[in-house]
């Protein structure tokens, strides 16, 4: 689920990107995230709205992967991870603090969730990504020097997840810190044409592993974690 600002076109481009780079099948959820007719601070809370409204469609896609895992042949034996960027980590947490999805079976039909860069509200984090019993590991990436989300921050007069987690820290969670390796950028997660930042090996080989469901093991569990310093070949 992609942020603000990709049309559906845009979208299909960096979902074959990440196809391509990772060696994944990639399901898009797509969303309304931009209006040529709209400026900065306008397409901010175009984004920001429709993302939000779109939690019950989310709620209804997550249903339904879970109902072809279960009564399918179609996923045995391969993985499902969830990578929710910047704004599309917005109907998500709306979901679960909604509790859509307090009544499932507790059955962990997703391997691995990704937040990165989320453009939610940093407050609080716990009590709704705590509610995640679903998943077998999940990660939330951060960067304090993250400009959009530094951007977004101004706007929405809040801080976000994505920028530096707050306390209290979820003690089940990876939180990864990308400030070292990527600066000031914000989609860190693929080398976008046109752009200048490239990602390192160690971010690739990082990004292969946890999009292709392993669980990535760390020396001190329950410690935030610096993906530059991150001993990854």
């Amino acid at each position: 689920t992609e942020g603000m600002g990709k049309t559906f076109t845009g979208n299909l481009q960096r979902a074959t990107l990440m196809q391509t780079t990772y060696h994944v099948n990639v399901i898009l959820f797509d969303y309304a995230s931009i209006s040529s007719k709209l400026g900065g601070r306008k397409n901010y809370y175009f984004s920001l709205n429709n993302s939000l409204n779109s939690y019950l469609q989310y709620t209804r896609f997550l249903k339904e992967i879970q109902t072809i895992k279960n009564t399918t042949r179609l996923f045995e034996q391969v993985s499902v991870s969830l990578f929710l960027h910047s704004m599309g980590n917005l109907m998500f947490r709306r979901m679960m603090l909604e509790g859509l999805f307090t009544t499932f079976s507790h059955q962990k039909f997703i391997d691995n969730i990704i937040f990165n860069a989320a453009c939610v509200n940093r407050k609080n984090h716990h009590r709704w990504i705590s509610k995640i019993d679903f998943a077998k590991q999940i990660y939330v990436h951060y960067n304090k020097a993250d400009q959009r989300l530094a951007g977004a921050m101004l706007i929405s007069g809040n801080r976000k997840l994505g920028s530096k987690p707050k306390l209290p820290f979820e003690r089940h969670i990876h939180y990864m810190d990308f400030h070292e390796a990527v600066g000031k950028n914000h989609s860190y997660f693929l080398n976008i044409p046109g752009r200048s930042f490239t990602m390192s090996t160690s971010i690739k080989n990082y990004f292969m592993r946890v999009l292709n469901g392993e669980n990535i093991p760390f020396e001190k569990e329950y410690e935030r974690s610096n993906i530059a310093g991150s001993k990854m070949k």
